[in-house]
């Protein structure tokens, strides 16, 4: 059968025809037959198609019909669906075997599925179902691969992309370090707060821009400068911290300082160690380049100072560097004048309060830097002293300032005297004696002082070499610093200038100046010439590298390589100044210089030939050849040598060629004779005394003659040593440490440097491979002569052959997806196809999980972008005032609750207009309903300025006071939105102003209803005034400022512009501000805010309640009128009655109303002192009320007999909603 399709999964598809039955009867017409075969059909429908005729389907060679279907025709002959059983065809899904049927081939086909069944299959690497028996015998296998594997079942399963599966977790390791990146950067931030940021920033803002002085390092760049605070990286330990050494990425050095875990008291201290440190610019001082508070513990960033402290050179046993007299002058100058910078002429004047030699650094060329401000403290200039707690180190504390506390620069003036001492005894500031009792130093010098043991107690290090007239004057000055009344001692200016006076001596001004003269002074005796030159070479120190002497010759004799040019051997060396003769006669081979016989020590191609030259011993004085050196006619030239001539009172002289000039004369004069305590000169300089050195030599010298004499009017030393010889200076300075080391030379060698120069006739070399830089021309004739090495990127004897250097063996060298190329004398780095590949198919699988990982990431800087703009609001709405006031209200805070954003908006429909309540000069109130189910009122003031600020943040301050039934309660606020929002109790009813002045058919003010309201609005007022802990001027009494709750009962509110004062205050100036028509005169003439302002807008009020009138209204000819001035001439006519409101005026009681009319004038009165208080307004109004129960009127005032009884029922009403409706005209000048 012809196959037209195959699949695993779907079986094999094969083209079955369509047979035409010609005669109807039960014969074959559609045999198929696949016994013998897997194969079955499956899947396929049995279609019969005729009129009236049935189909019959059954198993070959088998007698039962499976199925029987009938066709029935419903129009004749006519097939009109195809779709339906038994209804014009029958459909039968039969069996799944081969089956017997008859037809006459038609010319088409139709596909016809098949599927097939496996038995003896090993099923080890894939799913196999178990279907059914064929032929009752054997079970029939389906097989697929399983779940996570691909490919052919009956071949070999594989796993389902494996790169998949890896770059799955590259996406997922990814995902995990923006987590983790996220996360380091919130605790970064949390530590910044923590190690107290803001109040850094809040400190160096104000210190004149240093904060541009100061970077602020990353975490990261410190970790890696210090190798992630390796302890091997640490300089030191103190009470404040840890200091590491660390190197930037820009290469520089630099001291790290890892504070402890911070408290308040050691915040505060590193703080102030930053801000002190960033106004400081003196060389003398230890520059602060930056600080780093993203760390658990802050760090500091500072200058690096490589010697260490003082400390360590005068108690600690240092073969380094000795510190002699002068250097101890020099340094106690240097910090001296450091000390009186920060005193005197820093901008702020700043007391270091820690002076002592540990806190005193020396850096490279053991200069003083003074460290450590942790516990400095600025004042100010006109400041004498600073009352602190006290700080210090024991041994150097100003005994002054530990009684009283108080800190002066005297205080750091008798912490320097200590640090002098220490400079002369070389003695710590609390030691140990012999036995083993611990004294104090100061205690000590006082008592050698008073006996006149001085000398005693100067370090033995130095006795030798101070002057003894130096010594006093210091002894004196540290005296007079160490006096116990601070008044007597001299200022740090003082100090200074002292100091740089005695310097100055040492340079030839009389130092009678200064003081007292011994003339038994010590002194030594070292003279040293430098010679040297300025080329390619190196000190001979390194190895020379294996094999760079010709092929088939020795490379080495001994211990010493034997590079080309040099060679042992004919044709083993470029010319015959090169050839070496290896002696192995000798225990040890020892290699020499044939053409100069001279015994070579080492040879490098970088650093030139050492070989040993002689130490002279002269034995008579006088003018001859001491020391001759001649090189001439070799490429061989004198190279970084030190020429050492050691003598009393001599003369060394050094010339060239034919002796004829003298290129320099040294005279070394002793004052001991023949001791010899110095062995070279500080600093570099000749004095002439002590020592003597010059460093002008002709360049390439070859031929040198030297002579020793004895000086001018003076004879050398008979039995002194008197030695001359020249040495290479690393050798030198590292071997030669002290006056035994040179009396230890005599009939001894020592190192000498030479370099050599060749032309470039004696070879040829590649341009290419080869670096060669032209040194010097002899004479006009002379061919330029030539030092060489290889290029970069190529190694060996560029006098044999330089060689490609393989920089791909470094595996370092190219990183991520390239790989290393080796090229002619470099390397290159090319893309690794493999690597890249892997690349873009983890980055095409990753860019699902990246941009998933993006959108969280989107949402989560979104909320924190949401968070940091509510603290934006927050702070720009006062939130940080509001704390503060309500902080110092008598827990009241603990009254108002902090709304989030989120839920006042929720409560009002987002500030839906439908929720507005009302509008006012403040802002505007909307309804809302809390979670609890709770109504409330929120206030959503206008775009804050200044005084709109003062304003809110004063309205929430009252209100949080007040604790009265009928003033508006405030529930909280919310300072998170761009407007603050203030949230209060919701008051149903409105203001008293819209039952007066518009016509309400809901509610009626009867008389009753007025006289209360007016009586619980008085007696609030007087709450605000007499009863409040601090009384409250309301300062905008008015009716819109009154409303009515669900039983129409008062509540004051709008405290906007209310103000509290002092029990004791009887008065207020403030700017004028309140609303036209119910501000007090005497007020907008004065300034002067009283209480009796608040009475004059309550009887504005009163008049209102008895009038029905606004406090500015419209007369019939349009003409505005002052309800007060109206008022006035009723009262002054006897027409009381025509101004009462006609929706009262047959209710009211005549008698009440005229003691109302009486109560507001008294509180109109332009006179504030004649006005009563809002106490005795509560108490008559009250009295009103009580008098409507029965107790006589005439116990409240006047009353008219004339007056008519009126009936009026009773009832409550009020209202607690801080709202404006139409309100009145605002004032505010």
């Amino acid at each position: 059968m012809e196959l037209v399709n195959i699949t695993l999964t779907g079986g094999a598809v094969v083209k079955g025809p369509v047979i035409s039955v010609e005669s109807l009867g039960r014969h074959e017409v559609l045999p198929f037959n696949l016994s013998g075969t897997p194969f079955f059909l499956r899947f396929n429908y049995f279609i019969a198609v005729g009129c009236n005729t049935r189909a019959s389907l059954w198993r070959r060679n088998d007698s039962t019909e499976h199925s029987i279907c009938d066709s029935i025709c419903s129009n004749g002959s006519s097939i009109i669906r195809l779709n339906e059983i038994l209804w014009d065809c029958c459909q039968y899904d039969f069996p799944s075997f081969s089956f017997n049927s008859s037809f006459e081939s038609m010319s088409t086909t139709v596909p016809v599925s098949l599927a097939w069944l496996l038995n003896n299959i090993s099923r080890d690497a894939m799913d196999c179902n178990e279907f059914f028996a064929i032929n009752n015998t054997d079970a029939g296998f389906k097989c697929s691969c399983p779940e996570g594997y691909e490919g052919n079942p009956f071949l070999q399963c594989t796993v389902i992309g494996p790169a998949l599966v890896v770059f799955l977790l590259i996406g997922a390791w990814r995902m995990y370090k923006l987590i983790k990146k996220r996360k380091c950067i919130q605790l970064k931030k949390k530590f910044f707060k923590r190690n107290g940021g803001m109040l850094l920033q809040q400190q160096l803002s104000s210190s004149d821009g240093s904060l541009q002085k100061t970077k602020v390092f990353s975490s990261n760049e410190l970790e890696k400068a210090t190798d992630y605070f390796n302890e091997n990286r640490v300089l030191g330990h103190g009470g404040q911290g840890t200091v590491y050494k660390g190197m930037l990425d820009d290469g520089s050095i630099v001291a790290v300082k890892k504070s402890t875990m911070v408290d308040g008291e050691k915040l505060e201290e590193f703080i102030n160690e930053v801000v002190i440190l960033s106004q400081i610019n003196h060389r003398n001082v230890v520059r602060l380049l930056g600080c780093c508070l993203e760390t658990e513990v802050p760090l500091l960033v500072y200058e690096f100072i490589p010697n260490g402290t003082l400390s360590r050179y005068l108690h600690e046993q240092n073969e380094d560097f000795i510190l002699s007299w002068e250097s101890r002058l020099r340094i106690a100058s240097e910090a001296a004048g450091a000390i009186s910078h920060l005193h005197s002429s820093a901008s702020t004047p700043i007391y270091h309060r820690d002076i002592k030699s540990t806190n005193i650094l020396l850096d490279e060329k053991y200069r003083a830097k003074v460290s450590d401000f942790g516990t400095s403290r600025s004042v100010s200039i006109d400041q004498t002293h600073l009352t602190t707690k006290v700080q210090g180190t024991f041994g150097y504390l100003d005994p002054e300032y530990f009684q009283t506390s108080q800190l002066t620069e005297k205080s750091d003036v008798y912490s320097f005297g200590v640090v002098l001492v220490e400079l002369l005894s070389g003695k710590k500031a609390l030691f140990l004696t012999s036995s083993l009792e611990t004294v104090s130093l100061v205690g000590h010098f006082n008592d050698s002082m008073e006996d006149g043991r001085l000398f005693d107690i100067i370090d033995a290090q130095v006795k030798g070499d101070c002057h003894e007239e130096e010594a006093i004057v210091i002894a004196n000055l540290a005296k007079k610093c160490l006096n116990l009344n601070g008044r007597n001692r001299p200022t740090m200016r003082e100090v200074a200038m002292e100091l740089d006076g005695i310097l100055l001596s040492r340079r030839g001004i009389n130092i009678q100046q200064i003081g007292e003269v011994d003339e038994s002074s010590t002194s030594i005796s070292c003279s040293s010439f430098e010679i040297g030159i300025d080329l390619p070479f190196y000190p001979a120190t390194a190895k020379s590298p294996p094999r760079l002497a010709k092929p088939n010759c020795p490379d080495r004799c001994g211990n010493i390589s034997i590079p080309y040019p040099f060679g042992i051997g004919k044709d083993c060396y470029m010319d015959e100044s090169f050839d070496v003769k290896c002696n192995e006669t000798s225990t040890s081979p020892r290699a020499f210089l044939r053409r100069i016989d001279m015994e070579l020590e080492n040879i490098t191609l970088t650093g030139g030939a050492v070989v040993k030259g002689p130490v002279k011993s002269v034995e008579s004085l006088g003018r001859h050849d001491v020391l001759s050196f001649n090189l001439e006619g070799t490429p061989f030239f004198l190279f970084n040598n030190y020429f050492i001539a050691v003598g009393c009172n001599t003369r060394a002289s050094f010339w060239t060629k034919n002796g004829t000039t003298e290129h320099t004369v040294c005279d070394s004069i002793c004052s001991t004779g023949s001791s010899i305590t110095n062995i070279r000169p500080e600093n570099g300089e000749c004095s002439g005394k002590d020592y003597c050195q010059d460093m002008s030599f002709p360049p390439f010298l070859q031929v040198f003659n030297t002579s020793l004499e004895s000086t001018e009017g003076k004879q050398g030393s008979v039995d002194g040593q008197k030695l001359v010889f020249l040495a290479d200076r690393q050798w030198f300075d590292s071997k030669i440490k002290s006056a035994q080391d040179i009396n230890n030379l005599p009939n001894t060698t020592v190192p000498v440097s030479m370099a050599w120069l060749l032309n470039n006739n004696s070879w040829t070399y590649s341009a290419d491979t080869t670096d060669c830089r032209m040194s010097y021309t002899k004479n006009s004739t002379t061919v330029s002569a030539y030092s060489c090495s290889c290029s970069k990127g190529y190694e060996g004897n560029p006098y044999l052959q330089c060689t490609d250097v393989d920089e791909c063996e470094d595996r370092n060298s190219c990183h991520g997806l390239t790989r290393c190329v080796s090229t002619k004398g470099s390397s290159k780095c090319e893309l690794h196809p493999l690597r890249f590949t892997v690349l873009v198919i983890g980055l095409a699988l990753g860019v699902v999980f990246l941009l998933i990982g993006a959108w969280r990431m989107y949402k989560l800087i979104k909320k924190r972008k949401c968070i940091q703009l509510k603290r934006k609001f927050f702070k720009r709405n006062g939130g940080m005032l509001l704390q503060q006031q309500l902080s110092s209200s008598d827990g009241s805070l603990q009254k108002t609750k902090v709304f989030s954003s989120n839920e006042l908006e929720k409560a009002t429909d987002y500030f839906n207009e439908n929720r507005v309540l009302g509008h006012g000069g403040q802002g505007t109130v909307y309804k809302g309903m809390l979670d609890d189910g709770s109504i409330v009122a929120v206030k959503k003031s206008t775009l804050v300025d200044e005084e709109k600020l003062e304003e809110f943040i004063n309205e929430v301050v009252i209100l949080s006071q007040i604790n009265h039934r009928n003033v508006v309660r405030l529930l909280g606020c919310c300072l998170e939105t761009e407007v603050p929002l203030l949230v209060y109790k919701f008051i149903p009813n409105g203001t008293l102003s819209r039952y007066l002045h518009e016509h309400n058919e809901d509610f009626m003010l009867s008389w009753e209803s007025r006289l209360r309201i007016a009586s619980e609005a008085a007696g609030a007022i007087s709450h605000l005034h007499s009863s409040a802990s601090i009384p409250i001027y309301h300062r905008d009494i008015k009716s819109t400022n009154i409303l009515l709750d669900e039983k129409y009962r008062v509540k004051v509110s709008d405290f906007g512009t209310s103000r509290s004062v002092s029990i004791d205050q009887t008065h207020l100036t403030t700017k004028v501000q309140g609303t036209f028509g119910y501000l007090d005169p005497e007020y907008f003439q004065t300034s002067q805010l009283t209480e009796k302002s608040d009475v004059y807008s309550f009887g504005v009020v009163l008049v209102e309640l008895l009038s029905g009138k606004k406090a500015l209204f419209l007369t019939s000819s349009l003409e505005t009128i002052s309800l007060v001035v109206h008022f006035n001439d009723s009262m002054e006519d006897g027409r009381l009655f025509d101004i009462i409101d006609a929706q009262v005026k047959g209710d009211c009681n005549e008698e009440e109303a005229i003691v109302i009319a009486n109560l507001a004038k008294k509180c109109l009165n332009l006179n504030g002192r004649n006005r009563p208080t809002m106490r005795e307004v509560a108490m008559e109004l009250e009295g009103i009320l009580l008098l409507r129960r029965g107790i006589n009127i005439q116990q409240i005032g006047e009353v008219d007999k004339s007056s008519r009884s009126i009936s009026c029922s009773s009832f409550e009403s009020g209202i607690d909603l801080p709202f404006d409706c139409n309100p009145s005209t605002s004032l505010e000048t």
